[in-house]
């Protein structure tokens, strides 16, 4: 029989399976062997002096044999994780009758490792007065530690008990600091950008994470994909951070846990099909459970902002102990009316304002003054307001505090780079946007049909993407713009294959728009998203709208673009 691993993670923080760190391990076998695997575990954590709790067992048919996931809490995950790969060596070897195998030195290994990772009694005893206090202590990227967070934190470093020379901590002065954690398919960047443009207006110091970097203040202090684990703790422990917003992902939920076990605010914006068979996660359901952990942190006082509109979304108030603020743009909707009727705060879009009713805060926002949602043709950045002026609200923001920033953002491409962007020359309008996945394309192209209605000529698509997306995913993104477009320019970008062959993605795009009724002849292939956007830029005529996602050249589009717009103005001529 083959015993073969399928997954193995340690999970630092609250997490699909508990609010605590934990391991999860999963094996194939031929046939149930949960026992032994329970068995081997408490055997190993037993040798190496590691605690464990609350071991749980499922166990799913699969391929002729049987799919066995073990979870299991412990204060040292990655220690877990390391003895978990002992735990399979000795099951691989039993089955295997090897008489020679010996895991001694692994043993040793792991134990070494749980001791590096083990406070010394004097830190041991800091951790535990500071959860009386309610307050966490999280690890620093120095090797120091925070008692608190952000600015209401106090650093130390452990070596120096080590050396005898105890921290006096001001325990009457720690705590922590506001955070929002934001998580959704789609439009995280774009929310948490905005509620930090708004706090910031305030004049709080904001640190922020993002797909783009961390940044504290208007700092960037790292560069990068930081919607995880790391990007949250980055700015938890800065001492100079008055509130935090998270923006979370997924990946970070699945891969790590949460980075911390607390919020204020927790915002679900949407949940769709992307990333699914990725990570163990195959259903849209699954997807909306994983979202959810973020709401599991939030305490009776806290705040839960939830698409109203997304029903996977809506359902998930029914775990949650915050109170719910629905947005929504149906505020004529049964499930509004009845949130309404049980005092439930509502931010809603009725397609001329954005209404605030939560609480006794009562305002109305006209669209056509928000530059994000483009005179409220944006209906995806009209949901993205209606998310981050929800969670200001929950953090006591005025209404009219935030329609003062609400009136400022979106009016240059830095604020929210690669964002639905919008350039303008002549009647010519260029839309630079991320539009990475079926849901994202949907409400760029409907943005595209009414910006063409208003007086534009052709909708020329720039296309291409990730590949790590099924094929048929892909394949419905070219069908979308065969269906609404009049030229279609692909392009594929080398770090953006994940895993596939040159020429697979764009074939797979120009197969789907022909099958959306676009003539093949109206399809043409170009080496990068640069390349092609410049072509758009040269073949288009009067009134032509141009539609353009930007992953790889993002930076490198923007500039052009600008430089593309800026001409108009050295030319004299007028829009």
């Amino acid at each position: 029989m083959a015993i073969t691993l399928r997954d193995l993670r340690g999970l630092e923080g609250p997490n699909l399976y508990y609010g605590q760190p934990c391991v999860k391990f999963e094996l194939w076998a031929d046939r149930d062997i949960r026992r032994s695997i329970a068995d081997t575990i408490k055997t190993w954590a037993q040798s190496i002096g590691i605690v464990i709790g609350a071991l749980q067992q499922d166990v799913v048919p699969s391929e002729g044999g049987f799919v066995i996931t073990t979870t299991f809490l412990t204060p040292f995950p990655t220690v877990g994780e390391k003895m978990c790969e002992g735990v399979l060596g000795d099951l691989q070897a039993a089955e295997a009758g090897d008489e020679e195998y010996s895991h001694d030195e692994l043993v040793w290994e792991v134990m070494g490792e749980r001791k590096r990772e083990e406070p010394s009694m004097k830190v041991l005893q800091l951790h535990a007065e500071a959860r009386a206090h309610g307050l966490p202590v999280l690890l620093r990227d120095d090797g120091k530690l925070m008692i608190g967070t952000g600015k209401r934190g106090f650093i130390f470093d452990p070596a120096l008990i080590g050396l005898g020379i105890e921290p006096e901590v001001p325990w009457e002065t720690l705590g922590r600091i506001p955070l929002v954690a934001v998580t959704g398919t789609n439009g995280k960047t774009t929310t948490v950008r905005l509620i930090s443009h708004i706090l910031a207006s305030t004049g709080l110091l904001v640190g922020r994470t993002d797909t783009d970097g961390v940044y504290i203040g208007a700092e960037q202090v790292e560069e990068g994909d930081w919607a995880g684990f790391g990007g949250a703790r980055r700015v938890m422990t800065d001492p100079q951070v008055d509130v935090a917003v998270l923006e979370t992902s997924r990946g970070g939920i699945l891969r790590r846990g949460l980075a911390f076990s607390k919020s204020d605010v927790s915002v679900i914006t949407n949940v769709s099909d992307d990333h699914l068979h990725e990570l163990g996660v195959e259903t849209r359901e699954e997807m909306a459970r994983v979202k959810g952990v973020i709401t599991l942190v939030v305490e009776p006082e806290g705040y839960i902002v939830l698409n109203a509109d997304d029903p996977l979304v809506w359902e998930l108030r029914e775990y949650m102990v915050g109170q719910v603020i629905a947005f929504t743009r149906r505020p004529q909707d049964s499930v509004i009316q009845e949130h309404q009727a049980t005092g439930g705060g509502v931010v809603a879009s009725d397609g001329e304002d954005v209404v605030i009713d939560v609480g006794v805060v009562h305002a109305r926002l006209p669209l056509r003054d928000i530059p994000l949602t483009v005179g409220g043709a944006a209906l995806h950045n009209v949901e993205n307001v209606l998310a981050a002026t929800a969670a200001s609200i929950a953090l006591g923001i005025s209404s009219d505090e935030i329609k003062a920033a609400l009136l400022t953002f979106g009016t240059q491409p830095e604020q929210n780079p690669g964002r639905l962007n919008l350039f303008r020359k002549g009647d010519q309008v260029v839309v630079l946007d991320y539009a990475h996945n079926e849901a994202s394309l949907t409400a760029l192209l409907a943005l595209g049909e009414r910006l063409r209605r208003e007086g534009g000529s052709r909708l020329i698509i720039i296309g291409g993407g990730p590949g790590d997306r099924p094929d048929e995913q892909i394949r419905k993104q070219g069908m979308l713009a065969g269906q609404s477009g009049d030229l279609l320019f692909l392009h594929e970008e080398e770090r953006y294959l994940r895993g596939r062959q040159l020429g697979q993605i764009p074939e797979l795009y120009r197969s789907g728009a022909i099958a959306g009724g676009m003539r093949p002849e109206l399809i043409s292939m170009f080496p990068d998203e640069l390349t092609a956007l410049r072509a758009a830029l040269q073949q288009a005529r009067q009134g032509d709208v141009i539609l353009a996602a930007a992953h790889a050249r993002r930076a490198e589009m923007l500039a052009a673009l600008q430089a593309w717009q800026a001409s108009e103005a050295a030319s004299g001529t007028t829009a």
